[in-house]
């Protein structure tokens, strides 16, 4: 209670509420209506920082995932994610959910991505936005539409005619609107990403169509969003077998796009952040983990991937020693519905020098060993 003895208002991020439904989240939260969007900013990089409205900043930044969370609890989650000290929101695009079949684009209800960014904005977080068209995430296919494997001659992921064509149509039409929630608009958007983690797939140092692939795809943000907004890059920054940021990115010491690195909880993180600044041009690489991967997913028949408070620990205590802009993986997982969970090929050794391969499917919970829990509490 208040001074006096009058209740004062609950902090969102301290109630437990799962059963309340949208309308009783907006009056727990005083009937606040959403706000006139905000003045047109600056973000960009200078000097291996990032810098907004003039000022260096850090990027604190977890991924939430809009298909993995009722539309409902949206702004629970987001103010939860900010009550944690982030300043920003990693929000995957997910293809295969906006487009179930072939020219039949859905955006409404649950799949409404762009009211999510702007619930990101209401909340005073900044966004980095990762368009795919390849996505990752343990869903299925990586977010690619199931009916693109039907299409004749198609490789995906490369500069493949019958890909690229379903790419153009796809990022033509979701693009555009995302720009005026672009933060030099107004919006929350600073940064978008280009693919995910393309060095662990394709080589654009080896491979021209793989390169250029990667060129087509910034081509297409640029002639949509315009130059007025940070584009990334994300490959594996650490061990001895990382994904190297040349096969993920072809733009070596070039200011268009910042490489950036990503890898699981660890006591040290210089190696990660020595590969991104030898990558990217001079003072154009603010260290950035763009995955700080704080558990891990699960799959059927495995023990659930936790991590231990004191690993969490260690690892942010070790981030935060570097001053480093990070994203947790994930900040808030949540949950596989329906059939969209991932796989992966699962190998086996047989008899004789045998190999088989399997189908290894992820299970429905994508708790992840998250700060916020699946159910929406404290998981550390």
């Amino acid at each position: 209670p208040a001074p006096g003895g009058a209740p004062q208002a609950c902090s969102a991020a301290s109630v437990q509420r799962d059963e309340l439904d949208e309308v009783e989240l907006l009056q727990l939260h005083g009937g606040r209506r959403r706000p006139a969007p905000g003045s047109p900013g600056s973000f960009v990089v200078r000097d291996d920082a990032f810098v907004k409205d003039g000022t260096p900043i850090v990027v604190r930044s977890g991924s939430l995932h809009y298909p993995r969370i009722p539309r409902a609890y949206w702004r629970d989650r987001l103010q939860r994610t900010k009550a944690m000290g982030l300043n920003t929101i990693t929000a995957y695009v997910f293809w295969n959910v906006h487009e179930e079949q072939e020219g039949t684009l859905d955006f409404s209800g649950e799949k409404d991505v762009f009211e999510f960014v702007r619930l990101a904005g209401e909340e005073g977080l900044m966004v980095l936005l990762r368009p795919g068209p390849y996505i990752c995430g343990e869903w299925d296919l990586g977010g690619l539409p199931w009916w693109l494997l039907r299409k004749e001659g198609i490789e995906l992921r490369t500069w493949s005619a019958p890909y690229i064509a379903a790419v153009d149509k796809f990022w033509k039409e979701l693009l555009p609107k995302f720009k005026p929630l672009l933060y030099s608009r107004g919006g929350p958007i600073v940064m978008v990403q280009i693919e995910n983690e393309y060095g662990s797939y394709g080589n654009c140092e080896t491979n021209p169509n793989d390169a250029k692939y990667m060129h087509h795809l910034l081509d297409l943000a640029v002639e949509a969003l315009g130059t007025e907004v940070v584009y990334t890059t994300v490959d594996g920054g650490e061990g001895s077998e990382h994904a190297k940021l040349e096969h993920g990115s072809p733009w070596y010491r070039n200011r268009s796009v910042v490489a950036t690195v990503d890898g699981g909880l660890s006591d040290d993180f210089a190696e990660g952040f020595r590969n991104q600044k030898d990558f990217n041009a001079p003072g154009n690489s603010p260290k950035m983990w763009s995955e700080l991967w704080v558990g891990w997913f699960t799959a059927w028949g495995d023990y659930a991937a936790n991590k231990s408070a004191h690993e969490f620990e260690q690892g942010m205590l070790a981030m935060v020693s570097e001053n480093a802009s990070f994203s947790l993986y994930m900040a808030h997982g949540g949950t596989n519905f329906a059939m969209w969970s991932g796989a992966n090929q699962h190998s086996v050794d047989g008899p004789w020098g045998t190999t088989y391969f399997g189908y290894q499917p992820d299970v429905t919970s994508y708790d992840y060993s998250c700060p916020i829990s699946e159910q929406g509490r404290q998981n550390i």
